[in-house]
């Protein structure tokens, strides 16, 4: 192996390793991001006793209770095919963006958040309450939800 055949291995390798730590740096960035902007920040499934749903239009209210690795909805058997998508959908809920950091009193009529749509509550493993997060009106995409916690805070 000559001078040059050394050179370039040692540039290719150097380049290579470079990328490799580029490539995980950006996914710890992406997951930091991601678990930042979830209202129920590292929790996963298995840290969830129960969820409680209530909706004023139409009015309804129900709790999703595990029981092992089964989930009960108001205390019978909820379906396994659905029900870990179910609950990861709302164990996941984050926001997309910032509309108000802090809302005036009357601001959060414009959303509908002064009366709310949907209230989600999580109770974690041993009954610790994790908190509500309340939903208003969709956006005007009509995929998402404007959203808060039930205590208060940012829109």
């Amino acid at each position: 192996m000559n001078r040059t055949q050394l050179v370039l291995l040692i540039a290719v390798l150097g380049m290579g390793t470079f990328y490799f730590w580029s490539k995980l740096h950006k996914l710890e960035t992406e997951k930091k991001e991601y678990e930042a902007k979830r209202y129920f920040p590292e929790k996963k499934e298995e840290d969830i006793e129960a969820i409680s749903v209530a909706c004023t239009d139409p009015n309804f209210a129900y709790v999703l209770r595990r029981n092992g690795d089964r989930w009960y909805l108001d205390g019978h058997l909820a379906s396994q095919e659905k029900s870990p998508q179910l609950v990861m959908s709302l164990v996941e809920l984050s926001t997309e963006k910032e509309i108000l950091a802090n809302p005036k009193p009357g601001e959060e009529k414009q959303f509908g958040l002064d009366k709310p749509t949907y209230t989600i509550a999580l109770t974690a493993n041993g009954g610790k309450e994790l908190g509500a997060v309340v939903l208003g009106n969709r956006t005007p995409g009509g995929n998402h939800f404007y959203g808060r916690w039930k205590k208060g805070g940012t829109i």
